[in-house]
Protein backbone atom coordinates (compact mmCIF):
# COMPACT_ATOMS: atom_id res chain seq x y z
CA UNK A 1 0.00 0.00 0.00
CA UNK A 2 1.32 3.41 -0.91
CA UNK A 3 1.29 6.19 1.69
CA UNK A 4 1.65 9.93 1.38
CA UNK A 5 2.60 12.43 4.02
CA UNK A 6 0.01 14.95 5.21
CA UNK A 7 0.51 18.57 4.19
CA UNK A 8 -0.56 21.89 5.52
CA UNK A 9 -1.90 24.56 3.13
CA UNK A 10 -3.62 27.94 3.06
CA UNK A 11 -6.68 29.12 1.09
CA UNK A 12 -5.60 32.37 -0.49
CA UNK A 13 -9.09 33.78 -0.91
CA UNK A 14 -10.11 33.28 2.72
CA UNK A 15 -6.87 33.25 4.69
CA UNK A 16 -8.01 30.02 6.34
CA UNK A 17 -5.49 27.22 7.12
CA UNK A 18 -6.40 23.64 6.35
CA UNK A 19 -4.53 20.42 7.20
CA UNK A 20 -4.67 16.99 5.68
CA UNK A 21 -3.93 15.12 8.87
CA UNK A 22 -1.21 12.52 9.40
CA UNK A 23 -0.35 10.02 6.76
CA UNK A 24 -3.25 9.09 4.50
CA UNK A 25 -3.73 5.97 2.41
CA UNK A 26 -3.20 6.38 -1.31
CA UNK A 27 -6.73 5.30 -2.23
CA UNK A 28 -8.02 7.96 0.17
CA UNK A 29 -5.83 10.59 -1.40
CA UNK A 30 -7.30 9.78 -4.78
CA UNK A 31 -10.66 11.04 -3.52
CA UNK A 32 -9.12 14.09 -1.87
CA UNK A 33 -9.82 16.55 -4.74
CA UNK A 34 -13.58 15.99 -4.37
CA UNK A 35 -13.49 16.23 -0.60
CA UNK A 36 -11.33 19.31 -0.83
CA UNK A 37 -13.78 21.06 -3.13
CA UNK A 38 -16.62 20.34 -0.73
CA UNK A 39 -14.54 21.53 2.21
CA UNK A 40 -13.58 24.78 0.54
CA UNK A 41 -17.15 25.46 -0.59
CA UNK A 42 -18.42 24.95 2.94
CA UNK A 43 -15.79 27.31 4.31
CA UNK A 44 -16.57 30.00 1.76
CA UNK A 45 -20.32 29.81 2.45
CA UNK A 46 -19.78 30.03 6.19
CA UNK A 47 -17.59 33.08 5.72
CA UNK A 48 -20.09 34.89 3.46
CA UNK A 49 -21.90 37.88 4.99
CA UNK A 50 -25.46 37.10 6.01
CA UNK A 51 -26.73 40.53 6.91
CA UNK A 52 -30.36 40.80 5.69
CA UNK A 53 -30.14 44.59 5.97
CA UNK A 54 -27.11 44.84 3.69
CA UNK A 55 -28.14 47.11 0.77
CA UNK A 56 -25.99 45.00 -1.56
CA UNK A 57 -28.23 41.98 -1.01
CA UNK A 58 -31.07 42.03 -3.61
CA UNK A 59 -33.89 41.21 -1.18
CA UNK A 60 -32.66 43.47 1.59
CA UNK A 61 -35.25 46.04 2.75
CA UNK A 62 -32.47 48.63 2.50
CA UNK A 63 -31.86 47.89 -1.16
CA UNK A 64 -33.73 50.57 -3.17
CA UNK A 65 -34.15 48.20 -6.12
CA UNK A 66 -35.84 45.50 -4.05
CA UNK A 67 -39.31 45.07 -5.61
CA UNK A 68 -40.62 43.67 -2.32
CA UNK A 69 -39.44 46.63 -0.25
CA UNK A 70 -42.37 47.96 1.79
CA UNK A 71 -43.60 51.42 0.82
CA UNK A 72 -43.36 53.64 3.88
CA UNK A 73 -43.39 57.03 2.12
CA UNK A 74 -47.18 57.43 2.27
CA UNK A 75 -47.95 55.85 5.63
CA UNK A 76 -49.18 59.13 7.12
CA UNK A 77 -51.57 60.08 4.28
CA UNK A 78 -55.16 60.67 5.44
CA UNK A 79 -57.19 62.83 3.08
CA UNK A 80 -60.63 62.85 1.48
CA UNK A 81 -60.31 63.49 -2.26
CA UNK A 82 -63.97 63.51 -3.34
CA UNK A 83 -67.48 62.78 -2.09
CA UNK A 84 -70.43 62.17 -4.40
CA UNK A 85 -74.04 61.25 -3.72
CA UNK A 86 -74.75 59.26 -6.86
CA UNK A 87 -78.27 59.00 -8.21
CA UNK A 88 -77.65 55.28 -8.80
CA UNK A 89 -77.24 54.82 -5.03
CA UNK A 90 -79.83 57.41 -4.01
CA UNK A 91 -83.22 57.07 -5.75
CA UNK A 92 -84.36 60.46 -4.46
CA UNK A 93 -81.68 62.22 -6.54
CA UNK A 94 -82.17 62.97 -10.23
CA UNK A 95 -78.44 63.63 -10.72
CA UNK A 96 -75.19 63.05 -8.87
CA UNK A 97 -74.44 65.68 -6.22
CA UNK A 98 -70.79 66.42 -5.39
CA UNK A 99 -69.46 67.97 -2.23
CA UNK A 100 -67.18 70.97 -1.84
CA UNK A 101 -64.14 69.93 0.23
CA UNK A 102 -62.17 72.31 2.43
CA UNK A 103 -59.48 71.55 5.01
CA UNK A 104 -61.82 69.73 7.39
CA UNK A 105 -65.36 70.04 5.99
CA UNK A 106 -67.38 68.71 3.07
CA UNK A 107 -70.50 70.71 2.15
CA UNK A 108 -73.47 69.77 -0.03
CA UNK A 109 -76.47 71.74 -1.24
CA UNK A 110 -79.76 70.11 -2.21
CA UNK A 111 -83.08 71.47 -3.46
CA UNK A 112 -85.74 72.38 -0.91
CA UNK A 113 -87.78 69.22 -1.46
CA UNK A 114 -84.87 66.78 -1.49
CA UNK A 115 -84.85 64.42 1.54
CA UNK A 116 -81.42 64.17 3.17
CA UNK A 117 -82.19 61.77 6.02
CA UNK A 118 -81.10 58.60 4.19
CA UNK A 119 -78.29 59.23 1.73
CA UNK A 120 -75.43 57.00 0.58
CA UNK A 121 -72.11 58.80 -0.11
CA UNK A 122 -69.34 57.48 -2.35
CA UNK A 123 -66.05 58.63 -0.84
CA UNK A 124 -62.61 58.59 -2.45
CA UNK A 125 -59.84 58.96 0.12
CA UNK A 126 -56.16 58.39 0.84
CA UNK A 127 -55.42 56.28 3.91
CA UNK A 128 -56.08 52.88 5.44
CA UNK A 129 -59.75 53.26 6.38
CA UNK A 130 -62.63 55.65 6.89
CA UNK A 131 -65.36 55.68 9.53
CA UNK A 132 -68.32 55.54 9.15
CA UNK A 133 -67.76 53.05 6.34
CA UNK A 134 -67.87 54.18 2.73
CA UNK A 135 -71.12 53.72 0.76
CA UNK A 136 -73.33 53.21 3.82
CA UNK A 137 -76.58 55.11 4.31
CA UNK A 138 -76.59 57.89 6.89
CA UNK A 139 -78.96 60.56 8.12
CA UNK A 140 -77.49 63.92 7.06
CA UNK A 141 -80.19 66.09 8.61
CA UNK A 142 -77.47 67.14 11.04
CA UNK A 143 -73.72 67.32 10.45
CA UNK A 144 -71.98 63.94 10.37
CA UNK A 145 -68.30 63.49 11.35
CA UNK A 146 -66.10 61.19 9.27
CA UNK A 147 -62.62 60.06 10.34
CA UNK A 148 -59.85 58.96 7.99
CA UNK A 149 -57.15 56.73 9.50
CA UNK A 150 -53.67 56.60 7.93
CA UNK A 151 -51.44 53.53 7.69
CA UNK A 152 -49.39 54.77 10.65
CA UNK A 153 -52.50 55.06 12.83
CA UNK A 154 -52.86 58.84 12.79
CA UNK A 155 -56.32 60.27 12.04
CA UNK A 156 -58.05 63.28 10.50
CA UNK A 157 -61.68 64.29 11.02
CA UNK A 158 -64.01 65.84 8.42
CA UNK A 159 -67.50 67.23 9.03
CA UNK A 160 -70.09 66.44 6.33
CA UNK A 161 -72.75 69.15 6.15
CA UNK A 162 -75.86 68.89 3.94
CA UNK A 163 -78.46 71.62 3.57
CA UNK A 164 -81.45 72.53 1.42
CA UNK A 165 -81.82 75.80 -0.43
CA UNK A 166 -84.30 77.57 -2.69
CA UNK A 167 -83.80 77.51 -6.44
CA UNK A 168 -82.57 81.11 -6.70
CA UNK A 169 -79.78 80.43 -4.19
CA UNK A 170 -78.78 77.18 -5.84
CA UNK A 171 -78.55 78.83 -9.25
CA UNK A 172 -76.13 81.52 -8.10
CA UNK A 173 -72.52 81.40 -9.28
CA UNK A 174 -70.54 80.37 -12.34
CA UNK A 175 -71.39 77.24 -14.31
CA UNK A 176 -69.45 75.43 -17.03
CA UNK A 177 -71.19 74.56 -20.29
CA UNK A 178 -71.69 70.87 -21.01
CA UNK A 179 -73.88 71.23 -24.08
CA UNK A 180 -76.23 73.70 -25.79
CA UNK A 181 -78.67 71.88 -28.05
CA UNK A 182 -81.43 73.25 -30.26
CA UNK A 183 -83.86 72.10 -32.94
CA UNK A 184 -85.86 74.17 -35.41
CA UNK A 185 -88.49 72.76 -37.74
CA UNK A 186 -89.19 76.04 -39.54
CA UNK A 187 -89.89 78.49 -36.75
CA UNK A 188 -89.08 82.15 -37.53
CA UNK A 189 -89.08 84.89 -34.87
CA UNK A 190 -91.52 87.77 -34.98
CA UNK A 191 -88.85 89.98 -36.56
CA UNK A 192 -88.17 87.46 -39.30
CA UNK A 193 -85.10 85.70 -37.93
CA UNK A 194 -84.63 81.99 -38.46
CA UNK A 195 -82.51 80.62 -35.62
CA UNK A 196 -80.06 77.98 -36.80
CA UNK A 197 -80.33 74.70 -34.91
CA UNK A 198 -77.53 72.34 -33.84
CA UNK A 199 -75.57 70.95 -30.93
CA UNK A 200 -72.72 72.88 -29.34
CA UNK A 201 -70.34 71.13 -26.92
CA UNK A 202 -68.83 73.40 -24.32
CA UNK A 203 -65.12 74.11 -23.91
CA UNK A 204 -63.30 75.15 -20.69
CA UNK A 205 -63.60 78.87 -21.49
CA UNK A 206 -67.42 78.77 -21.70
CA UNK A 207 -69.62 79.71 -18.74
CA UNK A 208 -72.95 81.03 -17.50
CA UNK A 209 -72.75 83.19 -14.36
CA UNK A 210 -75.88 84.04 -12.35
CA UNK A 211 -75.27 86.95 -9.96
CA UNK A 212 -77.13 87.83 -6.77
CA UNK A 213 -78.14 91.24 -8.21
CA UNK A 214 -80.32 89.50 -10.80
CA UNK A 215 -77.87 89.86 -13.69
CA UNK A 216 -76.58 87.11 -15.94
CA UNK A 217 -73.40 86.97 -18.01
CA UNK A 218 -72.56 84.12 -20.35
CA UNK A 219 -69.90 83.22 -22.88
CA UNK A 220 -70.34 80.23 -25.17
CA UNK A 221 -69.94 79.32 -28.82
CA UNK A 222 -67.85 82.47 -29.40
CA UNK A 223 -70.70 84.66 -28.16
CA UNK A 224 -70.73 86.84 -25.05
CA UNK A 225 -73.67 88.58 -23.38
CA UNK A 226 -73.32 90.66 -20.23
CA UNK A 227 -75.71 91.98 -17.59
CA UNK A 228 -78.83 90.30 -18.85
CA UNK A 229 -81.68 90.44 -16.35
CA UNK A 230 -82.98 87.12 -15.09
CA UNK A 231 -85.34 85.80 -12.44
CA UNK A 232 -86.84 82.51 -11.34
CA UNK A 233 -90.61 82.38 -11.29
CA UNK A 234 -92.99 79.86 -9.69
CA UNK A 235 -93.11 76.33 -11.10
CA UNK A 236 -89.39 76.41 -12.02
CA UNK A 237 -89.77 79.12 -14.62
CA UNK A 238 -86.65 80.96 -15.83
CA UNK A 239 -86.86 84.36 -17.47
CA UNK A 240 -83.76 85.70 -19.25
CA UNK A 241 -83.63 88.91 -21.29
CA UNK A 242 -83.38 88.54 -25.07
CA UNK A 243 -83.88 84.76 -24.96
CA UNK A 244 -87.27 84.87 -23.24
CA UNK A 245 -88.27 87.89 -25.30
CA UNK A 246 -88.04 85.70 -28.38
CA UNK A 247 -89.01 82.29 -26.99
CA UNK A 248 -91.12 83.08 -23.90
CA UNK A 249 -90.20 82.02 -20.41
CA UNK A 250 -87.85 79.07 -20.00
CA UNK A 251 -88.20 76.16 -17.61
CA UNK A 252 -85.69 74.60 -15.24
CA UNK A 253 -85.82 70.81 -15.51
CA UNK A 254 -82.91 69.97 -13.20
CA UNK A 255 -81.25 72.00 -10.46
CA UNK A 256 -78.77 70.54 -7.99
CA UNK A 257 -75.66 72.00 -6.45
CA UNK A 258 -73.49 70.84 -9.36
CA UNK A 259 -75.86 70.28 -12.27
CA UNK A 260 -78.66 72.23 -13.94
CA UNK A 261 -80.58 72.03 -17.20
CA UNK A 262 -83.20 74.38 -18.61
CA UNK A 263 -85.01 74.87 -21.89
CA UNK A 264 -86.98 77.32 -24.01
CA UNK A 265 -89.69 76.30 -26.41
CA UNK A 266 -91.74 78.37 -28.87
CA UNK A 267 -94.42 77.32 -31.36
CA UNK A 268 -96.01 79.69 -33.87
CA UNK A 269 -99.61 79.67 -35.16
CA UNK A 270 -98.58 77.42 -38.04
CA UNK A 271 -97.21 74.75 -35.73
CA UNK A 272 -93.57 75.57 -36.48
CA UNK A 273 -91.49 75.22 -33.33
CA UNK A 274 -88.10 75.95 -31.86
CA UNK A 275 -86.61 74.13 -28.88
CA UNK A 276 -83.38 74.86 -27.00
CA UNK A 277 -81.90 72.94 -24.04
CA UNK A 278 -78.86 74.12 -22.07
CA UNK A 279 -76.83 71.73 -19.88
CA UNK A 280 -74.55 73.25 -17.22
CA UNK A 281 -72.35 71.88 -14.44
CA UNK A 282 -70.10 73.20 -11.70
Amino acid sequence: MNWHSGKTGRLASTGINFYLAGILPYHYMRSTPILLVLLVTSMLCSCQKNDSNDPDIPNSPNNPTNPNKPDTTNRSEKEIKSVVFRSADNPSLAYDVSGIISSDTVKFLFGLQTPINNLVPEITFLGKSISPANKTARDFTNAVPYTVTAEDGTTKKYIFSCSNADSATMLLGKWSVIKDSSTNNGYVTSNGIYVTAGVYTGIPEDYWEFKSNGLLTFHANNQTASNLQYHISPNAGLYVDIISAAFDEGHITTLTFNRTTFFWKKTDINGKSYFRMVYLKR
